[in-house]
């Protein structure tokens, strides 16, 4: 990833100023972003580029989703990368593939309908 070896070797040293931040994600004053910080940033980001507003907990959903509809048989690794003590906690919570699949066969349903 060029555009982050560039974060890291010239736009990071120059947001530390002097300080020894140990944060990867450096605010205006040269300290490690904080969680809220980052949040908000992610969502002014999020929403210039695609149009949207998203926090870091949509792309927890986003994942879970995404292995669930597009790769089934590994559907148990959901668990590890959410960091869960359970698949049904991560099932429960985040896997969203089955709405998804209802909505794209509706929507198939009705253009279909349409001709």
């Amino acid at each position: 990833m060029p555009q982050m070896r560039e974060y890291l070797n010239k736009h990071r040293p120059l947001l530390l100023c002097e300080n020894d931040g140990a944060g990867l994600w450096i605010n205006q004053y040269g300290e490690r972003l904080s969680y809220d910080g980052f949040t908000r940033a992610l969502g002014n980001i999020t929403r210039k580029h695609l149009g949207h507003t998203m926090r870091p907990h949509a792309f927890r959903h986003i994942a879970a989703t995404s292995i669930a509809e597009f790769d089934p048989a590994h559907v148990g690794i959901i668990r590890d990368i959410l960091g869960h003590a359970t698949l049904d906690m991560a099932e429960k919570h985040y896997n969203r593939a089955s709405q998804v699949s209802s909505c794209n066969a509706l929507q198939t349903l009705h253009e279909e309908y349409l001709r």
